[in-house]
């Protein structure tokens, strides 16, 4: 009995850290600025009200600002992981749903930040009289 290997589920990581699941292959993903009709809401004056949208992994550029990926200026694009969608001043990640997990939304911590490296100053010694 074979069994047909899962393909991998992708999502969309914004910069806040929330974690958006590509939708399923018949669902469309509405990305804009209007809370009433959008399911990934982004706020800014450059987002469109129905910037753009993503169904059967393509997203599709519906906005009068444009949006890029992987800093190219798109239309109509089939995502890949690792991607970078650019929506105005926000900036989306392609990742695989399951990799590392996103913070809680109860959670306001930032992680810490790394240590600056410490150097250790030698001065000469003073000559004995």
């Amino acid at each position: 009995m074979s069994t047909t290997p899962s393909l991998p589920r992708l999502a969309l990581f914004l910069s806040n850290g929330r974690k958006v699941p590509f939708p399923s292959e018949m669902k469309t993903l509405i990305i804009g600025r209007e809370e009433d009709s959008c399911d990934l809401v982004l706020p800014g004056k450059s987002v469109s009200s129905k910037h753009c949208y993503l169904r059967g992994g393509v997203l599709h550029d519906t906005s009068s600002f444009g949006t890029k990926v992987n800093g190219e200026p798109i239309k109509e694009l089939e995502l890949r992981l690792g991607d970078t969608i650019k929506i105005s001043h926000h900036t989306v990640k392609v990742v695989l749903f399951d990799e590392e997990p996103s913070p809680t939304s109860k959670s306001k911590t930032k992680p810490p930040l790394p240590k600056p490296e410490t150097k250790t100053r030698r001065f000469p010694k003073p000559p004995l009289p």
